[in-house]
């Protein structure tokens, strides 16, 4: 079991198909692993909802994945490969 104090973050990424192309990898590698996926305008300033002029699309979500620390060289290597 993942928890906060036993995990690492291997990856932090603004690119849907990087976090995406990682999680199969873990996934077909059978590694243990969490994602979580931070939406950026939430609680900023009340802009939740609303139209934000010149903010890139590729900038509104932040994708982390986390493993065991003891495992987190095992899945950056299953990462790159």
């Amino acid at each position: 079991m993942i928890t906060v104090f036993n995990r690492q973050e291997i990856l932090l990424t603004r690119e849907q198909t990087e976090y995406d192309d990682a999680r199969e990898k873990l996934r077909g590698a059978g590694s243990d692993y969490q994602a979580r996926c931070r939406d950026m305008l939430r609680g900023r300033g009340g802009c939740s909802g609303r139209s934000v002029i010149g903010l890139k699309q590729d900038y509104l979500y932040e994708f982390v994945i986390y493993v065991r620390r003891e495992d987190a060289e095992r899945a950056r290597y299953v990462i790159q490969r």
